[in-house]
């Protein structure tokens, strides 16, 4: 029974040896402080030694007269790389503050100096399967991206440019489709046909007036748009009414003219 009882221990014990990753012992002094430094791991990370360290697991050290000594998986060469631990100091003197630790891989204990980083956190690596930023077969002319469900990538067909000729013009034909239309005939104007109807050029025509005499639309002659002080120049008889040459014409007949006898000719 006790042969037994230490077999399974001494499994229990490889086992636990076997999910322990190499450590790096960060050991240095802080000038007369004391108090604690807890350090938490900013991102999730693989060790070089394949040992999964879960982002905010932390270590909490104790710092007694400046001293403190604390052991950590290595940053530097785990996956992916770019990550970091936070470490919060909260000693006196200095009070409360953090620093960013990057951790290398030492089998003999590292300073302050080593492992402080005097720039921002660094950003981990984002990292891609081969097969998913490999371009996909059937889109060799196509432009990958993120499908809608944000877990791999969609073939999209670039717009083709179907214009050959200076002066064409693009038309959404059945469903979208784009097309070619050639430039028009000088004067012409692009011209909407309706909803559904591709627009098309059209002759352009003369400049009109919107409206005339209040009246909008089709501007067509009425009674007493002009007055005869806004008449000037001569009249042809075609462009007098027949309601108004015809008694002219017969008063000019039984007088001696139309006009009044002045002595001459």
């Amino acid at each position: 029974m006790r042969l037994r009882i230490l077999a399974i221990a001494g499994l229990l014990g490889a086992a636990l040896a076997a999910q322990s990753p190499a450590l790096t012992t960060v050991a240095d002094s802080l000038y007369l402080a004391n108090g604690t430094i807890t350090v938490v791991a900013s991102h999730d990370f693989v060790t070089p030694d394949g040992v999964q360290i879960p982002q905010g697991q932390e270590w909490t050290v104790q710092v007694t007269n400046g001293a403190f000594s604390v052991a950590l998986p290595p940053n530097i060469g785990s996956t992916p790389s770019g990550t970091s631990y936070t470490a919060m100091y909260n000693v006196t003197p200095g009070g409360q503050y953090s620093r960013v630790w990057i951790v290398p891989q030492s089998s003999t204990p590292v300073t302050l100096a080593d492992v402080q980083s005097v720039g921002p956190a660094p950003t981990p690596a984002v990292m891609f399967p081969l097969s998913q930023v490999t371009p996909l077969a059937d889109c060799v002319l196509g432009v990958p991206q993120i499908n809608s469900a944000g877990n791999g990538w969609q073939c999209s067909t670039p717009l083709v440019n179907p214009m050959t000729t200076a002066g064409d013009m693009i038309v959404g034909g059945a469903s979208g489709a784009p097309g070619r239309v050639p430039a028009g005939t000088s004067g012409y104007v692009w011209t909407a046909n309706g909803p559904g109807v591709s627009p098309t050029w059209q002759p352009g025509g003369a400049a009109g007036v919107s409206s005339f005499n209040s009246r909008t639309g089709a501007v067509v002659p009425a009674t007493n748009d002009y007055a005869f002080s806004q008449i000037s120049g001569l009249l042809a008889a075609g462009q007098l009414p027949a309601s108004f040459t015809a008694p002219l014409a017969t008063a000019c007949a039984t007088t001696n003219g139309c006009w009044p006898d002045t002595g001459g000719d």
